[in-house]
């Protein structure tokens, strides 16, 4: 296990943040339910490198692991019922170029089923437009008004 760690903002638990290298904005990711679980790629497409976050609402931590083992040993720890879901980005996972010996969705839902932790599918959060400036943004708003104006006088 790396650190254990959370960040509370407003009495949430913020699992992750989400960022953009064309935009200073950063986009917080929120335990909504009452674990949760994040597979990250660290390392890009050719230097695959993972990164199993698992959070826990109730204890208020949120665990990073370099570790698949680790990660699924932390999992299988879990004494209470609950709901876990997976969080994650839109569109381009931010799982995305792990070798499929890092993805973790089939251990995860067998030691969910076996503790009687019911599976709340995704959560998915999305950044497209931390990565466009608001005048660019703006300004598609504006076109977007025109063409359904047009489209519907």
């Amino acid at each position: 296990m790396l650190a254990s760690s959370s960040l509370l903002v407003a009495n949430d638990i913020v699992i992750y943040t989400l960022s953009s290298h064309m935009s200073p904005l950063v986009l917080p990711i929120v335990l909504k339910s009452d674990y949760g679980y994040m597979v990250i790629n660290q390392g890009g497409t050719k230097a695959p490198k993972p990164l199993y976050i698992l959070a826990d609402r109730e204890r208020g931590i949120v665990q990073r692991f370099n570790s698949k083992k680790s990660f699924l040993a932390s999992l299988s720890a879990i004494q209470k019922k609950g709901i876990m879901k997976r969080y994650d980005k839109c569109i381009s996972p931010l799982s995305y170029g792990l070798l499929d010996e890092h993805y973790v969705a089939e251990e995860v839902k067998s030691i969910c089923l076996s503790k009687g932790i019911t599976l709340g599918g995704r959560d998915m959060h999305c950044n497209c437009k931390m990565n466009v400036t608001d005048e660019i943004y703006k300004q598609m708003k504006i076109r977007r008004e025109k063409l359904r104006k047009k489209a519907n006088p």
